[in-house]
């Protein structure tokens, strides 16, 4: 397909996201036939579409960090800020002004749109449906379908409960690109469902290498599963499929590899690349989030928590290429593994190493736990002077886990206020995070409904459920 196509085709994707709630259905069947030239037939247009990294490699969602305990803002950055980005930091109750839209819910839904889009096209392919190339081309659409609604669920729902699963809101579920189809939220286990069965028919056709870490394979499905069951808590199964993205691929970086870190540089681990042996190796699936002032590495509006940096020893080598100290007692974060200004999000072996430990801990498997963190950790320190640490028992592992954690991927998308939802639950995890700007102080406790953020207002209007804050 000719790339003025594709831009046709992504207005046209457009159109049908931005006007699904009002367009009537001869209005759709018009713009349909006005586009006939460049409506996706082809198992290679279908693949085209997937290669579009623009769509499924970025803007995934960021939110959440804004509003964790990893960052502060001052209070001269904190006036300068947008309206939405300071509604974020103090949690307020209304987050958008007016009709803005969500840079965490239109994009991700337009990948599910997009998703939908080459699905549906698929499945009127009649005579591939048994070759390599269509059973590829099905599973990483339904990857990115799953991935976009993880990230939906962890901001617009509220934290997974088993109890009250399948009475709770979950997502607005969309399998078809119809705008006719009435917008209804549905549970949270058909969410969770949706998700989980979208990834696990996928990782039967992914391969075990994709041609680039920008496509998925069967180590990043199987990651994002261990993600989706670690958030559910439900920590056998969280524990299986990490066991099998680390059986696929299993690479850590050395941070005193200098050839790939360059702690000079203002992005200290490298973009992505296809140049042998410059790659960051850790990333099994590459993609970085959308990006906010207060997100954004080297805007000069965020800093690092003081505390969180003060935990680092003088020997980790994260406190110098995770953050730059600007020696006037503010820390910026300056290391993402997107290699950019934006903060990854997708899958890498050091978030997989952790969640296998945390989960190992909570069945009681005291050594295999600490030998996962060790490992880890192994690779953080300057050479020499790490000398692992013990645990008396698995309650203890899995504080060591927790607080490691914390340091090894604090400003990784917004996995700090994923953790500070499901982690709220245990009293001895829980936090209270606390703001002060323009001389108010702001808390936000516990298991607080401020932790599920609003639906947009036009969705609202469109007639999904709003979340009760």
């Amino acid at each position: 397909m000719k790339l003025q196509h594709l831009f046709q085709l992504y207005i046209l994707c457009q159109l049908i996201l931005l006007q699904a709630a009002c367009k009537k259905q001869d209005e759709w069947l018009d713009i349909k036939r006005q586009n006939t030239d460049v409506t996706p037939r082809t198992l290679n247009d279908f693949d085209d579409m997937l290669h579009n990294t623009n769509i499924f490699n970025q803007g995934y969602g960021i939110y959440g960090l804004t509003g964790t305990d990893n960052l502060i803002v001052t209070s001269q950055s904190f006036s300068a800020l947008s309206e939405t980005d300071r509604n974020l930091y103090i949690w307020d109750k209304a987050i958008y002004p007016n009709d803005r839209i969500s840079l965490d819910y239109g994009p991700l839904y337009q990948k599910i749109l997009y998703s939908n889009l080459i699905l549906e096209g698929l499945a009127k392919a009649e005579g591939f449906e048994n070759s390599d190339q269509y059973r590829l081309l099905h599973a990483e659409a339904l990857f990115f379908r799953s991935i976009s609604y993880y990230n939906l669920s962890q901001t617009y729902c509220k934290t997974y409960a088993e109890a009250s699963a399948a009475t709770d809101a979950g997502l607005v579920l969309r399998s078809t690109t119809d705008p006719n189809v009435i917008n209804t939220r549905s549970s949270m286990k058909a969410t969770y469902d949706q998700m989980l069965n979208d990834l696990k028919t996928a990782a039967t056709a992914l391969p075990v290498n994709a041609i680039y870490t920008t496509k998925p394979n069967k180590a990043a499905a199987y990651g994002f599963l261990a993600k989706i069951y670690l958030s559910m808590e439900a920590y056998d199964s969280a524990l299986s499929y990490a066991n099998k993205a680390l059986m696929a691929y299993d690479v850590l970086l050395d941070y005193n590899n200098r050839t790939i870190i360059n702690p000079n540089s203002n992005f200290r681990f490298p973009a992505f690349t296809l140049v042998p042996g410059m790659a960051n190796p850790e990333i099994i699936f590459y993609a970085f989030t959308a990006g906010t002032s207060v997100t954004w590495a080297l805007s000069g509006i965020q800093f690092a928590d003081s505390l969180l940096y003060r935990s680092y020893d003088q020997d980790d080598l994260r406190k110098t290429l995770i953050y730059k100290d600007n020696g006037n007692g503010k820390v910026q974060f300056w290391g993402s593994y997107a290699g950019n200004r934006y903060n990854f999000a997708g899958i890498a072996t050091n978030e997989l190493h952790l969640i296998r430990a945390e989960c190992n801990a909570r069945k009681g498997n005291t050594i295999p736990a600490m030998n996962d963190l060790n490992k880890l950790l192994q690779n953080r320190y300057v050479a020499g002077t790490f000398t692992g640490l013990h645990a008396n028992n698995a309650g203890e592992a899995l504080r060591f886990i927790i607080r490691e954690r914390r340091k090894e991927l604090p400003f990784t998308g917004q996995l700090r206020w994923e953790d500070l939802r499901r982690l709220n639950k245990d009293p001895q995890f829980a936090v209270t995070v606390t703001r002060f700007a323009n001389g108010i102080t702001y808390t936000l406790q516990p298991n607080d409904k401020r932790y599920t953020l609003p639906i947009p207002p036009a969705d609202v209007l469109s007639g999904v459920e709003q979340n009760e804050r």
